[in-house]
């Protein structure tokens, strides 16, 4: 009998350590392979570039940028510490390079005050007890993406042939040399690393030196203005400890060294001197700048006989109330017309020309005729609401505020009246006002009037309660016809060949002069923060040229020349200030006085320019003497857009809101209107 074979019992097991095996050698032979490629043995690569190991860099401080970034942020926190309702220009923070402002604050629950003492090497000196003033927050800006791009000029060997570089000037006022206690301790951020937020620089003290004269007397007091209690008069010469100053600048706190008298005094009175903080701040930083110390307000209140500093009425966005919208002359919207743009009426408002440039508030155009009327128009159809006979004309433009609209005609004449048909509520007789410039501009509960001299080419300003038009004081102005005034903080600017910076809290006091040497052509510009100080003043004159002033001290920052070019008007926003003329417009920049388009001559116009320029978001607009109206890109210059209306201009038109509004020769008021 067959039996079947046995099955091999190893023949599991054997097949078994065979893949074992194969597994092995599979594992070491790969495990070989990578070794040798590895370390270069079997396979050759190619070379790849290695960059040289280095520290990573460290953030660069850009002061310039961050003091104007820290000035606007404090601005609207001071404004919200008092209770200033700030119009929406100033509001706006618009330039493209500022960076995004940080407030330095303690842990929960620390109080501002504490949170500075918190920060590294601060110190903190004694104040008073009967000062209990309240410091605002230290603000710094912020990158996140590492080194900011630095705003400041860079270094020119060849200057453009029409372009002046800044020239700093000093008062005429002799400065005595002092010996000076050392320089106060700086307080300084720590040093950042890559990404880091950028440093900001706070000065716990400075020095300080009185500038004082006969005519300009350097005042101390309890508070931030000439309303408050003067405490004492401060000598030529003095030598003073500065600790914070108000957001404009135009105030400082400060005392006598080694003194715990603690008073307020303008900037133009106590210029800081003999500060070195070399260690800390780039060279090209000037050290003798009140924008290193922090700001203060004071809760000391003023007198109550005395009139307050009135808070400013927000500006509604769609009104332009006075010659150049706001009373710091800046012409500046939030935003233009969108064109394009279509023209919605043209209605005959006279028999007899217009003479005077127009202004809007609420739901009234207001524009004076030949006819001896001033017409009161409405905005959306131009149809007549009303109109008042004042037996005069105007050639000047109305200030519009709370519902009442002032005039102020070729007889000398400053009229109050009302939209309602109830003709004239008010009248006083001043001198005749200028043939070449001037008007009615408004601070707080005054009119500010500028008028012809006493004296062949001189000029006078006169300082009115707009509620009942009494007369509180008038100031002589030197020099030729003076220009419209401009209005900065607590100052008035004014002036023809020499400017005057004038208190209308005490009487239009003189605080200081500075002689341009030609009369100006343009109303003159206030705006804070500057890129040169704390506040800044532009004028233009019958020269071409641009000059920027410290608007606290009247120091001569910067000079920008044009060639000769007849300046007519100036706007100004952030970055730029815009120069228009007869037959030009042209930008400038405001942080190193050149030009800001690449063509450097501006745009050539083929007419004159009476009424702008003009500046929103990112237009700028002006209205042309042949009834154009034009945009440009306010980046690059470059023309954006051009609308014509069938009449030339008697007189400067506005833009308010969607509206642009034009006077014709031809006796029309012509409405133009944006797209939706």
């Amino acid at each position: 009998m067959l039996m079947d074979p046995r099955p091999r019992a190893g023949r599991a097991l054997i097949l078994t350590l065979f893949f074992v095996i194969v597994t092995i050698v599979a594992i070491l032979f790969f495990s070989a392979m990578r070794w040798a490629v590895g370390a270069r043995y079997l396979f050759t690569q190619t070379a790849t570039p290695t960059a040289t190991p280095h520290q990573a860099p460290a953030a660069t401080a850009d002061f310039r940028a961050t003091r104007v970034s820290e000035d606007a942020a404090a601005v609207a926190t001071y404004n919200a510490e008092i209770g200033y309702a700030t119009p929406a220009v100033e509001l706006t923070l618009r330039a493209l390079d500022v960076f995004v402002p940080l407030v330095a604050q303690g842990e929960e629950g620390t109080s501002t005050a504490e949170a500075v003492a918190q920060l590294p090497n601060a110190t903190t000196e004694a104040q008073p007890s009967s000062q209990p003033d309240v410091m605002l927050p230290i603000v710094s800006g912020q990158d996140g993406s590492g080194t900011p791009s630095s705003p400041l000029p860079e270094p020119t060997t060849t200057p453009p042939a029409d372009t002046h570089l800044p020239i700093v000037v000093d008062s005429p006022l002799e400065t005595p040399t002092p010996t000076l206690p050392p320089t106060p301790t700086p307080t300084l951020s720590p040093t950042p690393t890559a990404g880091s937020p950028t440093p900001f620089f706070v000065a716990d003290s400075m020095r300080a030196v009185v500038r004082s004269s006969d005519a300009q007397r350097a005042l101390a007091y309890a508070g931030p203005a000439s309303i408050f209690t003067n405490t004492l008069t401060l000598n030529n010469g003095d030598q003073l400890i500065l600790t914070a100053r108000t957001t404009s600048g135009e105030w400082v706190y400060g005392r006598y060294d080694n003194s715990n008298d603690f008073f307020w005094v303008r900037q133009a009175h106590a210029r800081p001197s003999g500060n070195d903080y070399s260690d800390v701040l780039p060279t090209e930083e000037p050290p003798n700048d009140v924008r290193w110390l922090p700001t203060r307000i004071a809760a000391v209140a003023p007198p109550p006989s005395r009139t307050p500093v009135m808070t400013p009425t927000p500006l509604p966005a769609d009104d332009y109330p006075t010659y150049r919208r706001d009373p710091a002359n800046q012409a500046w919207v939030a935003a233009l017309p969108q064109f394009p743009v279509q023209q919605s009426w043209n209605p005959i408002v006279a028999g007899q020309p217009l003479l005077s440039p127009l202004t809007v508030s609420g739901s009234n155009i207001v524009v004076s005729s030949s006819d001896n009327h001033i017409y009161f128009l409405g905005r959306e159809a131009g149809n007549q609401r009303n109109r008042v006979l004042i037996d005069g004309v105007s050639r000047l433009a109305a200030a519009h505020a709370d519902g009442s609209v002032y005039l102020f005609d070729i007889n000398g004449r400053l009229l109050k009246l009302t939209s309602a048909n109830d003709g004239i509520q008010d009248s006083l007789q001043l001198a005749q006002p200028s043939p070449n410039a001037g008007g009615i501009n408004l601070i707080g509960d005054y009119l500010l009037v500028s008028a012809v001299g006493a004296n062949s080419g001189s000029g006078r300003l006169y300082l009115v309660d707009r509620n009942d038009l009494t007369l509180l004081a008038e100031k002589a102005i030197a020099g030729a016809d003076i220009q419209y005034p401009a209005v900065g903080d607590q100052l008035v600017y004014v002036g023809g060949s020499t400017v005057y910076a004038l208190d209308p809290y005490s009487n239009l006091a003189e605080i200081w002069t500075y002689d341009v040497g030609a009369r100006l052509s343009a109303p003159p510009v206030y705006i804070r923060p500057g890129f040169y100080a704390a506040a800044e003043l532009y004028l233009a004159d019958e020269s071409g040229r641009i000059t920027i002033l410290d608007a606290n001290t009247g120091l001569r920052q910067a000079e920008f020349a044009l060639g000769g070019q007849q300046i007519t008007g100036l706007a100004v926003d952030d970055e730029r200030l815009y120069i228009a003329g007869q037959g030009f417009l042209r930008a400038m920049r405001r942080d190193n006085a050149q030009n800001a388009w690449p063509n450097v001559n501006g745009v050539p116009l083929n007419a004159d320019v009476p009424a702008g320029p003009f500046v929103g978001a990112n237009e700028v607009l002006v209205q042309m003497e042949d009834g154009a109206i034009r945009t440009f890109d306010k980046f690059t210059g470059a023309s954006l857009s051009n609308f014509i209306v069938n009449s030339r201009l008697a007189a400067p038109g506005i833009v308010a809101g969607p509206w642009i509004y034009l006077p014709g020769a031809d006796t029309r008021l012509y409405g133009v209107r944006g797209a939706p």
